[in-house]
């Protein structure tokens, strides 16, 4: 059977997606490196199930597991990463699928990756999800333009319209996801929540409630350190806020 064969059978039988089963992580090194990345970046969905109390997601193909992705929530927004498809069973992460590029806080592909809306193209449109988390990536212009004619988009007007935040060499990506991971793990988890909680509040309210919950966000966070630590190794000149990290 050819590959194209077998896009065309994956595409018929649709894979299940489902929370990993505790045998089976320790075959996603195995998963990461058929779909060519690096097997380490099994360490990424680690780091969200380990640290983060997420959940680990695979796509069940009769048995077969072809895709891989990570999970967590943060009250009213969340994360998701390490996701890696094996290349028979690419080309299907069209409509719906987007969502979840869409929902991502961070979003980084390859140069050569396509993206797209065609359920015009069916007679249909953009249903479920699609729509409401897109609605608040892309604006209109943006947006409806590939929601009406079904058109694909590259990676570069992908990341020119906001829909993902960098593009990289195909060959780059292994590295920059893998980079992204590390510089997110040095940080503090609570400074991590407390981020993404006023971004995303913040964007939700008008200003005068944006400004009282970023407060209450603050207080909550100093709280939680038990006082301003980065701010007392600053002081000290053990920290540079540009080039370290705070210890925590």
């Amino acid at each position: 059977m050819t590959g194209e064969q077998r896009s065309g059978l994956a595409a018929a039988r649709r894979p299940a997606i489902r929370p990993a089963r505790q045998p089976e992580l320790s075959r996603l090194g195995d998963l990461y490196a058929r779909a060519g990345f690096a097997a380490r970046l099994a360490g990424v969905v680690g780091f969200a199930r380990a640290r983060l109390g997420g959940e680990v997601f695979v796509a069940d193909l009769d048995g077969e597991l072809v895709g891989v992705a990570a999970g967590a929530h943060f009250g009213a927004s969340g994360w998701v990463g390490g996701v890696a498809v094996t290349p028979e069973h690419r080309r299907a992460g069209l409509g719906g699928a987007l969502t979840v590029v869409a929902g991502c806080d961070i979003a980084i592909a390859s140069e050569d990756a396509l993206f797209g809306l065609p359920e015009v193209n069916f007679g249909h449109f953009p249903a479920g999800d699609t729509t409401p988390v897109l609605t608040e990536n892309l604006q209109a212009k943006h947006g409806l333009y590939y929601a009406l004619t079904g058109k694909m988009m590259t990676a570069k007007e992908a990341e020119r319209i906001g829909l993902i935040s960098k593009v990289v060499p195909r060959a780059d990506l292994d590295n920059e996801v893998s980079e992204t991971a590390r510089c997110l793990a040095e940080k503090s988890p609570m400074a991590l929540k407390a981020v993404k909680e006023a971004w995303y509040y913040s964007s939700y309210s008008v200003p005068a409630v944006a400004y009282e919950v970023s407060n209450l966000i603050s207080q909550r966070t100093i709280r939680e350190h038990g006082g301003r630590p980065g701010l007392e190794q600053f002081v000290q000149k053990k920290l540079r806020p540009v080039s370290g990290v705070m210890k925590w």
